[in-house]
C-alpha cells in the first residue's frame, strides 16, 4: 500500500472521529425537539392516504396535524411510528398504516 493511501486511510479515520461526537449532539438536540413539539426536518411531512389527516409545521417550527377545512387548527392528533425506522406510520384518527416519506436531505 502506498504511502498516500495510507494517509488518505488515517485522514478518513480521523474525520470519522470528529464526526461522531457531533452526530450524537444532532441526534441528542433532535429527540429534546421532538419532546418539545417541533419538528426537526429529518423526514417529510405526513398525510394519511385514507383520510388525509395530515401533518403542518406552525412558523414557530411546531409540529401540528391539520384537516384541509381547517389549516390552522391543530387536530392534537400525532401520527405514530410503526417501526423503529420511521418508516411506517399509523394514522391516528383512522388507524390506517402507510409507508412514509423519504428522510429530507
Amino acid at each position: 500500500m502506498s504511502d498516500s493511501h495510507e494517509n488518505e486511510n488515517e485522514a478518513y479515520d480521523r474525520l470519522v472521529r470528529d464526526i461522531k461526537p457531533l452526530a450524537a449532539e444532532i441526534k441528542r438536540l433532535q429527540a429534546q425537539l421532538k419532546a418539545a413539539g417541533m419538528f426537526c426536518d429529518d423526514r417529510e411531512l405526513l398525510d394519511c392516504p385514507q383520510c388525509k389527516l395530515e401533518e403542518d409545521v406552525t412558523f414557530a417550527g411546531r409540529l401540528i396535524t391539520t384537516r384541509s377545512g381547517s389549516r390552522d387548527a391543530d387536530t392534537a392528533l400525532r401520527f405514530q411510528p410503526v417501526d423503529d425506522r420511521e418508516t411506517w406510520w399509523r394514522c391516528p384518527a383512522c388507524g390506517t398504516e402507510f409507508r412514509g416519506g423519504d428522510i429530507a436531505e
